[in-house]
């Protein structure tokens, strides 16, 4: 069998993207499965043993940056959490991505919907939210929740069959803006979500699971050089 369909795929909105470059033509593929912030979702329902490797490909990270309500933030971690030991639990080889952000670009969803008359779109004009009341959220908040995010993860990442990318860290400040797809969306959007990107983006990602499956394992340092690379449309 072919390595990747051993390969259990849980993502957020780039699994379309993922499904599409890895995916057998021929069957169902049931190991991609979009689970976004992970609240809703089961793990134990999967039959874990089935796969050879995972790949958590989210915006975790950027949702504990951005989430102020403690008991929100504290419930949604904690569920995000059990996923990871569970998965972590296998000793299997287990690749975690999380993704980067424009978070001073973010709105609450509530606050959203009282001002913007298509909360369908992609993000809203910041003047009509500046004029609403919106204002960028604190940064010094958002970087004391996500550096919490970070403690509450930490022995799960720092196993040796885990492999961790925070794409916030390892992309330089002016790619991520480059490839944000909210930056450059009619004229530039804020939004709940301010996480979405490009294309390259996202054949970068193909190419770190790539490596990841082919090798079992991916180092910080293959994943910099995918990075730094100019990765082609795929």
């Amino acid at each position: 069998m072919i390595k990747h369909l051993k390969t259990l795929f849980l993502c957020d909105c780039i699994k379309s993207h993922l499904e599409k470059h890895f995916a057998r033509e021929d069957g169902p593929n049931e190991n991609f499965i979009q689970i976004q912030g992970g609240g809703g979702f089961v793990i134990d329902k999967l039959e874990l043993s089935m796969y050879e490797r995972f790949i958590l490909s989210n915006a975790w990270a950027n949702g504990a940056s951005v989430i102020d309500d403690t008991e929100i933030w504290e419930d949604r971690v904690g569920k995000q959490i059990y996923i990871l030991e569970k998965i972590a639990s296998t000793n299997r080889p287990f690749l975690i991505i999380d993704r980067p952000g424009v978070l001073d670009r973010y709105i609450d969803r509530d606050f959203r919907l009282q001002i913007d008359h298509d909360p369908k779109e992609l993000g809203m004009c910041p003047k009509k939210a500046a004029e609403a009341g919106w204002r960028p959220q604190d940064k010094e908040g958002q970087k004391a929740r996500r550096k919490k995010y970070f403690s509450k993860i930490k022995r799960i990442i720092e196993l040796d069959h885990v492999y961790y990318f925070d794409m916030q860290s390892l992309m330089l400040g002016k790619e991520i803006t480059r490839l944000s797809s909210e930056v450059s969306h009619k004229g530039g959007v804020i939004d709940e979500a301010p996480w979405h990107f490009k294309p390259e983006y996202n054949n970068i990602i193909i190419k770190i699971c790539e490596k990841f499956i082919d090798n079992e394992k991916i180092s910080k340092e293959d994943g910099l050089n995918i990075i730094n690379e100019k990765v082609p449309l795929l």
